[in-house]
């Protein structure tokens, strides 16, 4: 398991790239997994990831599908 956290640009561009089953740090959330990865946004918003969080790092973003009242899903797909 790879955890991210939102550091320099340096730092984010050294990262690697991510898969799904990653754990991820954002300052929307403290700690979320991912568990699909798209090729781009569209397909993701497609699939039910609607709630975009914009914070991973220069090269990914991620959105987040609700599935009950008190749980969400995550996804990745590259900017």
């Amino acid at each position: 398991m790879v955890v991210w956290n939102t550091k320099t640009e340096q730092e984010e561009e050294a990262k690697p790239e991510i898969k799904a089953g990653d754990s991820i740090e954002t300052s929307k959330f403290l700690r979320l997994y991912i568990n699909e990865i798209f090729k781009n946004e569209k397909e993701m918003r497609n699939a039910g990831y609607t709630e975009m969080i914009h914070c991973i790092n220069s090269k990914w973003k991620a959105g987040g599908k609700q599935l009950d009242e008190y749980n969400m899903e995550f996804a990745a797909c590259r900017k």
